[in-house]
C-alpha cells in the first residue's frame, strides 16, 4: 500500500464565469490489486472521490469520480520513478461536470 498526496489545479467554467481553482489530491494505492482510492478535495469548494484501476503494466490508472449530487467526472494518471523508487510520484489529468459546470485540470502527488 502506498499513499500519495499533492495538489490539483484546473480551469472551471461555472455558468458564464471562467476561473482557475485548486484542491488537494490524494491516492491510496494497492499495487497488489492494482487499484486505489483517489480524491480531489476542496476543488472549487467541492470534494470528489472514486476508485481507480490500472492496466496490466501497472503504470497507468484511471476511473470515474463523483462529487456532490449531480457532479461526476474521470481521473487518469500514471506513476513515475524517482530516487530509485519505480513509483515515487504520480500525476495526471481530471475532468468534472455538473449542472452548468465543467472543469478540467491536472494533479500531482508524491509518497
Amino acid at each position: 500500500m502506498a499513499e500519495y498526496t499533492g495538489h490539483a489545479i484546473g480551469e472551471v467554467a461555472n455558468g458564464s464565469r471562467q476561473y482557475i481553482a485548486t484542491g488537494a489530491f490524494s491516492n491510496t494505492w494497492d499495487f497488489g490489486t492494482r487499484s486505489g482510492q483517489v480524491r480531489i478535495d476542496g476543488f472549487d469548494g467541492r470534494d470528489f472521490a472514486g476508485t481507480a484501476e490500472s492496466d496490466e503494466g501497472g503504470r497507468d490508472y484511471g476511473g470515474p469520480i463523483t462529487g456532490p449530487e449531480g457532479f461526476s467526472g474521470r481521473i487518469d494518471g500514471s506513476f513515475f520513478k524517482g530516487g530509485g523508487d519505480p513509483a515515487a510520484e504520480t500525476g495526471g489529468q481530471f475532468r468534472l461536470e455538473g449542472p452548468e459546470y465543467r472543469a478540467s485540470g491536472t494533479f500531482a502527488g508524491t509518497k
